[in-house]
């Protein structure tokens, strides 16, 4: 009785090794190697592309009345300050007020290496006293504001014992 089934021809039949011992040196010399060019492919890439560092930036922010009531009104309001006091990790006794104060952030240069202008920097570099947010998408929508498309808010933390005295 014949087979239904024919084995496929002698010349189409390849055996593989699978054991370690199995892999040439040669093969890793390839990954090895190749790992390497494209270390180097990457490298040439980005010195190619190079870096432009911004010496100077135009950081200034002007709204009209209107955009600039309506914005630091909802920046003000009592549940966003709570809001903010929470998310900073303040205390709930504690709290926290808007300063007014509002600013675009910059780019890094060597003048600017917070990603601030420099004016605002002391903000930064006293974060036991205040605290710097960016203002939320849909306070810029609401208010109106569209250019310059991201603020940031400066917030002074009001201390347990200025809170007691008032």
């Amino acid at each position: 009785m014949a087979s239904l089934f024919l084995s496929p021809p002698s010349s189409t039949l390849r055996f593989y090794r699978h054991d370690n011992s199995a892999r040439s040196a040669s093969s890793s010399q390839r990954c090895a190697a190749w790992k390497k060019s494209c270390i180097h492919a990457r490298r040439a890439r980005i010195l190619a592309m190079g870096f432009k560092i911004n010496e100077s930036y135009d950081s200034a922010v002007e709204l009209d009345a209107e955009r600039d009531s309506a914005l630091r009104s909802l920046l003000s309001s009592e549940a966003f300050c709570k809001q903010v006091a929470k998310e900073a990790g303040i205390s709930e006794t504690s709290g926290v007020e808007f300063l007014g104060e509002l600013f675009q952030p910059v780019p890094w240069s060597p003048s600017t290496t917070h990603g601030m202008p420099q004016e605002f920097e002391k903000y930064h570099h006293d974060k036991e006293n205040y605290v710097i947010i960016n203002v939320p998408p849909n306070f810029m929508f609401k208010a109106k504001v569209f250019k310059p498309s991201r603020l940031c808010a400066i917030y002074r933390k009001i201390k347990e014992e200025s809170l007691k005295a008032t």
